[in-house]
C-alpha cells in the first residue's frame, strides 16, 4: 500500500471572505500608489459602521464584484455629484 502523505504542519489557509478578495479589473495595470479607477491614490481612515450598514456593504460588495471601500466610494461620490462614479467599472 502506498504511504499517504503526512499532513501539513501549521494552521490551515482559510478562504477569504469575497470582498476581500482581489478585484478583477481586467486591462488595468495595478501600481503601488497610482489609483486604478481614479486618478488618486486612496487613504485608509476608520469609519464606524452599525452590524446592519456592515452586513448591507458586504452584500453589495459581493453584488457588484469589488471591494467595500470601492462600493463606499462610489456611493459617495454619486451622493456628492462626482462625475466618475457613472463613469466607474462594474456599473
Amino acid at each position: 500500500m502506498p504511504k499517504q502523505p503526512e499532513p501539513k504542519k501549521g494552521k490551515p489557509k482559510k478562504s477569504k471572505p469575497l470582498t476581500q478578495r482581489k478585484s478583477g479589473h481586467k486591462n488595468t495595470a495595478c501600481r503601488r500608489g497610482k489609483g486604478v479607477y481614479y486618478d488618486e491614490k486612496k487613504r485608509s481612515i476608520n469609519i464606524s459602521l452599525t452590524p446592519t450598514a456592515i452586513a448591507r456593504l458586504e452584500d453589495k460588495a459581493v453584488l457588484q464584484r469589488c471591494s467595500r471601500s470601492e462600493v463606499f466610494e462610489r456611493w459617495l461620490r454619486a451622493q456628492t455629484g462626482g462625475c466618475e462614479a457613472d463613469d466607474s467599472p462594474g456599473r
